[in-house]
């Protein structure tokens, strides 16, 4: 993908297949039920069941969709890292030069879960990945996992696991193991020996790692790096020995015994002497002296789990590491499974991806709203959202006329050459400007009607006027909610736009391309699928004008056509001089073809007709 990116061919050769992935994966990441792995059908495109988009209809395949998001070459942005956070996690996630992003889904199961998983289909596989950017101190980070060969029911029996204490969150982590676990994860328990078995999803992102241990002896260990470690006790006596079910009566016990003649300190502070003065104390202690008072109260400690029990009063008094030793040979495991989030990086990455799809991807459809004298009021919770077919465009104009934004003035295109200089003005200055220069009005206004919604008023070139919409033809609607999205949509958003030039005529569309081009020069990328050979035309023009290859190297054209059955993707591209050197039969040759065929039916023409005056 180029910084525009332009897909052309014939109707229903698969222009739209790209296009609809990116939507499917922004609808997907933008859904709040966070368990539907893929959604189908929602509030961007609507595409039916698994079997009406797999390949060729071969519904025992997989869809596998895949991407990549890298800065892009402004300094001042970073494109998907852009977003909120603080400086150290902007900071930390500039040290990646990209990211990617892959997963798979489809209807493997049974027949009746093949019927549900239709509509629903389940996720494959996935993998995240991020590249260090060069010079960078961070490691390379890649997770991914695979949907299991095993049932769930022999996962969670071959995993020593209570099927009884299990969530069903729990249970639905196991439908996927891990391939690669990102490095640095076992970080999360230096201290409790386990495994990660499973991973739970936010969609086709991993969020969360299933961590399946051994709960007695975890509980046991605990135990006894408190009692064997008294210079910790200190954290541990002021901070978990009050919340730790199984030390609150030990600590009691343990109080009435080593501090017989303490004296309680009545009022607010009494807690909190009396557990200084306690940690103080054991501090003080030897190990030994430590382990002679822990031998002989052992039996007082309420909750502990029987084997633990023995262990710890047939060893208290051997050393530390031969303690742990017996307690790995002789106890019996008790398994538990517990949730632990992605680590940093990861937990980053993935929350960019949501971010970017779900703020920085926007898309406008084929079919604008028709032309009204009134707009409702929006309902979109995005006070910049137009939504899919602009019908909110009067209301986010009028919300938004004062904005300062970012843009290029269209004098620059009206030179010749193509300028890279940028100004900063209000939105409805910018808007203005830019339907000025496509000949669409000369002046436009907004008004909020309260209850009723907006007033959107427009002067065409030939009234002297406002009038509402439906005076002035649908060139008006179908070409300003190109301009409100794009002017206000933030740099390194990408924009996507079905068939722009419908309804527009040829110089419209040809000076669209203009203003395509003078996003790429703000760091937005746009792409488009359209018909209009006059905005490739447009594009060959300005790669001619300007003064390098800075407008040939940003346009990559894909010409899309069927070829058995299947779609195939020829890029092209425009060089300095607006050749187009690998010209593909079938690629906008009909006007020629047309010019040629009127040409040589007028010499006939003219032939037969000096051939009737010379008889």
């Amino acid at each position: 993908m180029a910084p525009l990116t332009i897909f052309a061919g014939a109707n229903s050769s698969g222009k739209s297949t790209v296009i609809q992935s990116m939507l499917l994966t922004a609808q997907t990441l933008q859904s709040s039920v966070s368990s539907k792995h893929v959604v189908l059908n929602g509030h961007i495109v609507r595409l039916g069941a698994f079997n009406d988009i797999v390949s060729n209809g071969h519904e025992d395949s997989l869809v596998r969709i895949g991407f990549s998001l890298r800065p892009s070459n402004r300094e001042s942005d970073y494109s998907f890292f852009a977003g909120s956070g603080s400086i150290r996690f902007h900071r930390h996630m500039h040290e990646f030069s990209s990211m990617e992003c892959a997963y798979s889904f489809s209807t493997r199961g049974n027949s009746q879960e093949r019927e549900k998983f239709q509509l629903q289909p389940k996720i494959e596989d996935s993998l995240v990945r991020a590249t260090r950017a060069e010079g960078s101190s961070v490691e390379d980070f890649e997770i991914s996992f695979k949907r299991s060969e095993k049932t769930n029911d022999s996962r969670i029996v071959s995993l020593n696991l209570s099927d009884r204490s299990l969530s069903d969150a729990e249970r639905a982590s196991l439908d996927y193991e891990l391939v690669k676990t990102p490095a640095g994860s076992a970080r999360r328990f230096p201290n409790v020996k386990g495994k990660y078995v499973g991973v739970w999803l936010n969609h086709f992102l991993p969020t969360k790692l299933s961590f399946v241990y051994d709960e007695v002896d975890e509980r046991c260990q605990f135990l006894l790096r408190i009692l064997l470690a008294p210079e910790e006790f200190r954290y541990f006596a002021l901070s978990s020995i009050e919340t730790y079910e199984h030390l609150n009566d030990f600590s009691d016990d343990l109080r009435k015994i080593l501090l017989p003649s303490f004296e309680m300190v009545k009022g607010e502070s009494e807690n909190q002497r009396r557990m200084e003065k306690f940690a103080e104390l054991l501090h003080a202690l030897k190990t030994d002296t430590l382990i002679a008072f822990l031998s002989a109260y052992i039996e007082k400690i309420n909750g502990l789990h029987p084997q633990v029990r023995r262990i710890l009063k047939q060893s208290i008094a051997e050393k530390t590491d031969e303690i742990e030793k017996t307690v790995r040979e002789k106890m019996s495991s008790d398994y538990n499974i517990s949730f632990v989030p992605l680590m940093e990086p990861g937990d980053e990455i993935c929350n960019q991806v949501q971010q970017f799809f779900s703020r920085k991807l926007r898309y406008l459809g084929p079919l604008r709203d028709e032309p009204k004298s009134v707009y409702p009021l929006a309902g979109a919770i995005d006070p910049k959202d137009v939504g899919f077919r602009g019908e909110h465009t009067a209301a986010v104009l009028d919300l938004n006329k004062n904005t300062r934004v970012e843009f290029v003035a269209s004098k620059h295109f009206r030179t010749g050459a193509t300028a890279t200089k940028k100004g900063t003005v209000s939105l409805l200055v910018a808007v203005l400007d830019w339907l000025k220069y496509l000949g669409v009005v000369d002046d436009v206004e907004t008004v909020d009607r309260g209850k009723l919604g907006h007033e959107l008023r427009v002067m065409t070139p030939e009234t002297e006027s406002l009038h509402d919409l439906t005076h002035v033809g649908v060139g008006v609607s179908q070409v300003l909610p190109i301009l409100v999205l794009s002017l206000l949509a933030e740099p390194g958003s990408t924009l996507i736009f079905e068939q722009p030039e419908l309804h527009l005529n040829p110089r419209v569309q040809t000076r669209l391309a203009d203003f395509f081009v003078s996003l790429n020069l703000l760091g937005k990328q746009c792409i488009v699928e359209t018909h209009s050979e006059y905005i490739i035309n447009r594009l060959r023009y300005r790669a001619v004008l300007s003064e390098g290859k800075e407008v040939a190297e940003n346009v990559i054209i894909y010409f899309v056509e069927k070829q058995g059955g299947h779609s195939r993707y020829s890029p092209i591209k425009i060089n300095k001089y607006g050749v187009i050197d690998n010209w593909p039969k079938g690629f906008f040759d009909e006007s020629e073809e047309t010019s040629a065929s009127i040409l040589k039916a007028a010499m006939e023409k003219r032939k037969k007709d000096s051939a009737k005056k010379n008889v």
